[in-house]
């Protein structure tokens, strides 16, 4: 819950929103969003000379780019710059500009760049001359982007029109080898087969997302190992399979869900409600249709048509009667001072009809940005949106500056909506308004309520103010939650809990038992409307397992519940019963309901997911809001990612890194559901649940055992590329101090049954000099910079030992540390490589303790928490002390580790103590 401290009242709204906009003699700001990045020539055939990135100007008038820049070409636009309506205009290379223009005579040269466009894919941002981001493209070069960029003659073209930049599906692969610079976009052909419709938030308890398609075209389409994905490291994700086809006019509906079983084409994985993308491919990974999307509402899809994707009900298929954008609320923001968390701001709807958020565009004194794709905002809905600069649904192209400044929302037509102001932040603390959509900003400790209703309690006793208020109780008072006003035996914080009313002793949360016949009992309670109860028994007062009899959830009135019980149950002659409120998790009975590497879940590849299913009131339609912390024993917050699915009362946990073994964990969820019949119903619950190697972690990717069947078989399959070295060059490479070091590209594999996500482009080249000279040789393994990390590794070392003892050094290693299951470092394992189907036999997998190996074991979520000085396993317990350790001295712990951010250093100390642990075998 909630601390705030007292109101101040928004006094600089009215001026800021005078200084906000940009000078009109710059550029009118309708002109601003009619920049687009255009196409981009990043990796030419005939060589850098006839690179290029173009921009185009759709807007009405011309814009002034004097003093403008463009980030990651480092290339600033001289004065005098002009780009007319409607014209392209082109930033060329300086490695022969008059080889350039001779080969595209009249196009507009805006200016030339001394550095060169990324063949790997990169950030370019264009800014104005007060250095404000006003449009920037993250492009890349595989997964959704099209790959005859890369080399093959094609420049990337943008059909977006308005659209976002770093939507992959709004650029294609120039039909014309050199591209189109200096001209109108070539014709971009429909595909035979398109996405249809999109059902990422679906209406009722036991509905599924749906991707539709349609085929258009004049001709039947085989569908057959076609394939559909969210995720770009898996576009083979789902995969079509044999026999289906697709006539003109025929639709196919494919249900994106992990219950394989039923009628239908199941795809094993299901679509993000809060923003994501679904693209599809032909049998030969070509892309053939795509689309990015925001925050869904359920019982709402996107349809497609001939004026692009529009919302419209979800059965009905009638377009959304949305309400007016005038009424979004900028309610809470958040700003980390310390630049360890990515700040976010939250938007309100307080109306009764959803609202799109696609159009509305967000200005703060470094950025304008707008937001492009479809997205809403459900009615007395919270949207959250995190501002870091990254290029996907849900996240804004800007920062907010620690410290202090402002932010403002404006409509589609560049009408400004709000403006809030914040000064200077620190660690721990969150602004919003009180109530929700008001003009009371607060400001509260704590994380805060993103996507949830902001709830105040300035003296931090468990009690809502406006509660305390209507109780009589003084809200700045903390030591009141503890009073029993009505003597009731209750404290005033149980009755909150419990929904009775503080100042009458009537109202209490009480069970009654009277004998009706024949030894049968008779239990009786009343209820509180919005309010779940679990009736519990067992057959001793103060020992033994307290068991379920039933759970009563909670219903919109008060009301009486009796249940009559048969003689001798359930526990025996001599039985007691107690009801208690919110209903129990019980041992045995956890909120853990199942632990997969979820496919509801968006791609995981340095962790196992999750998944939690809660118990909620049957009434409950939907979750409106959740948040939900994952915290380890020592109070360290565990790092991931969260996700709720609200017709299945889930909750999706991702996490950055495998969790530990025999380590007790707390999960806390915060939930505000809706009922059938709209009324807001709370809904906290923690859980605690002790983690085993068999039971909470399905595969511990951390843990290889010494069983010679856990061998890991892998594969590296080459794939040429042009220019590339040969798996030859890399073999016959045997002079360590040239410059010559060859690196063969090619897909990192391994069987499918380890639920990992592969294959991954990577490269190979050899490892170290020891082996040069030797028949076998040691490999290095590098996957690329786009492919997600391998068990926590981004880059493999794959050890040929040609020495007896080296190999019998790392085997007894391996051994000593698969004797500590739960500690998650330096571990070696074993792999059995192929290179394009020839066997080259075992090969030992080194870990190494460097900055990567750090951030990969979770020592530090920033990978920079400690710089070894000499890394020997000495505790040193001088030294070595937590930062909550009245003996701690920061000097002295830098003596032995430099301090390189912040942390208490509890799981650094857990694991130099477990290594030095006396007993494990040697």
């Amino acid at each position: 819950m909630k601390r705030h401290s007292p109101p101040r009242p928004p006094v600089l709204v009215a001026l800021l929103a005078l200084l906000l906009p940009l000078s009109a003699a710059e550029s009118p700001e309708s002109l601003r969003f009619a920049l687009q990045f255009s196409e981009i020539m990043y990796q030419p055939k005939d060589g850098d000379a006839f690179e290029f990135l173009e921009l185009f100007n759709a807007g009405a008038g011309s814009v002034d780019l004097s003093r403008w820049s463009v980030d990651g070409l480092k290339f600033a636009f001289p004065a005098g710059t002009l780009l007319s309506a409607g014209q392209h205009g082109l930033l060329i290379s300086d490695a022969n500009p008059a080889a350039f223009t001779n080969r595209h005579p009249g196009a507009k040269i805006l200016g030339i760049y001394t550095g060169r466009l990324s063949n790997q894919g990169e950030r370019l941002t264009l800014r104005d001359s007060a250095l404000r981001n006003v449009r920037s493209v993250e492009y890349g070069t595989g997964g959704f982007w099209p790959g005859a960029a890369a080399g093959k003659g094609a420049s990337l073209e943008f059909h977006g029109a308005s659209g976002d930049p770093n939507d992959p599906s709004l650029w294609s692969a120039n039909s014309m080898e050199g591209g189109t610079p200096g001209r109108a976009a070539s014709s971009r052909p429909q595909p035979p087969v398109q996405l249809r419709k999109i059902v990422a938030a679906p209406a009722g308890g036991n509905a599924v997302d749906v991707v539709e398609l349609a085929n258009t075209g004049a001709t039947a389409v085989s569908l057959e190992q076609w394939s559909l994905t969210d995720s770009p490291s898996l576009l083979r994700r789902y995969v079509v399979p044999s026999g289906t086809r697709l006539d003109p006019g025929q639709r196919l509906a494919l249900l994106c869900t992990s219950d394989l079983a039923g009628s239908g084409l199941r795809t094993g994985f299901g679509l993000d409600a809060e923003g994501g993308a679904v693209f599809l491919f032909d049998a030969q990974t070509n892309r053939i249709d795509g689309m990015t999307y925001g925050s869904q509402v359920p019982g709402y899809a996107l349809l497609r048509s001939a004026q692009g994707w529009q919302f419209v009900h979800e059965t009905a298929e009638s377009i959304l009667d949305a309400g007016s954008s005038a009424a979004l609320v900028l309610n809470e923001w958040r700003v980390d001072g310390t630049g360890s968390d990515p700040d976010w701001f939250e938007i309100y709807n307080p109306g009764s009809q959803p609202l799109v958020l696609t159009g509305h565009s967000f200005s703060n004194l470094n950025a304008w940005v707008q937001t492009s794709v479809p997205a809403l905002v459900a009615p007395r809905g919270f949207v959250r949106i995190w501002a870091d600069e990254t290029p996907r649904p849900g996240h804004a192209d800007l920062k907010l500056p620690a410290s202090g400044g402002s932010l403002s929302l404006f409509d589609p037509s560049l009408s400004l909506i709000q403006t809030i102001t914040y000064g200077p932040q620190s660690e721990g603390l969150t602004e919003g308004r009180f109530p929700d959509g008001s003009g009371t900003v607060v400001s509260f400790t704590g994380s805060g309520t993103p996507g949830a209703s902001n709830l105040a309690d300035r003296d931090a006793d468990g009690l809502p103010d406006a509660w305390e208020t209507r109780a009589g109780l003084d809200p700045r008072d903390p030591s009141d939650a503890r009073l029993d006003l009505d003597r009731d035996g209750l404290t005033n914080r149980e009755e909150y809990e419990g929904g009775t009313d503080p100042k009458d002793p009537a109202s209490v949360l009480r069970l009654s038992a009277r004998l009706i016949h024949d030894g049968h009992i008779e239990l009786e309670f009343m209820s509180i409307a919005g309010h779940a109860y679990t009736l519990l028994s067992r057959g001793e007062i103060s020992e033994g397992t307290w068991t379920r009899v039933r759970d009563y959830p909670a219903s919109t009135t008060n009301q009486i519940h009796r249940l009559a019980l048969p003689a001798g149950t359930p526990a025996g002659a001599r039985s007691y019963f107690k009801v208690v409120t919110p209903e129990a998790f019980l041992p045995g009975d956890p909120v853990l309901a199942s632990v997969d590497p979820a496919p509801d879940a968006v791609d995981v590849s340095t962790g196992t997911s999750m998944v939690w299913r809660f118990r909620v009131p049957v009434d409950a339609s939907s979750f409106s809001s959740a948040t939900a912390s994952l915290t380890e024993d020592s109070g360290d917050v565990v790092p991931g990612v969260f996700r709720f699915f609200d017709a299945l009362h889930t909750v999706v946990f991702e996490p950055v890194h495998p969790l530990l073994h025999a380590t007790t964990y707390q999960l806390k969820l915060q939930a505000g559901l809706r009922r059938q019949d709209g009324n807001p119903l709370g809904f906290i619950q923690t859980a605690v649940f002790h983690t085993r190697r068999s039971a909470l972690l399905v595969e511990d990717r951390s843990v290889y055992t010494r069983d010679p069947l856990s061998v890991v078989d892998a594969e590296f399959k080459l794939t040429p590329i042009p220019g590339g070295a040969t798996f030859a060059e890399v073999q016959s490479d045997e002079d360590p101090s040239d410059a010559f070091e060859p690196r063969a590209a090619g897909l990192w594999n391994v069987p499918s049954s380890t639920g990992e996500a592969m294959p991954l482009p990577a490269t190979l080249e050899q490892r170290g000099q020891s082996t040069r000279l030797t028949t076998q040789k040691s490999y290095k393994i590098r996957l690329a910079s786009t492919s997600p990390s391998w068990r926590g590794l981004e880059v493999l070392n794959l050890n040929k030992h040609p020495y007896d003892l080296t190999r019998v050094r790392n085997k007894l290693a391996f051994d000593l540390f698969t004797a500590t299951p739960h500690l998650t470092s330096l571990r070696t394992a074993f792999i059995s490589l192929k290179v394009d189907g020839a066997r080259f036999g075992l090969f030992t997998l080194v870990e190494e303790p460097n900055k990567s190996f750090l951030k990969a074991h979770a020592l530090d979520p920033d990978g920079h928490l400690y710089k070894a000085k000499d890394f020997y396993f000495d505790r040193n317990p001088e030294a070595l002390r937590t930062e909550s350790d009245p003996a701690f001295n920061a000097a002295q712990f830098e003596a032995v580790l430099e301090i390189r951010g912040a942390g208490g250093h509890g799981k650094l100390i857990r694991m130099l103590e477990e290594v030095n642990r006396e007993g494990l075998p040697a």
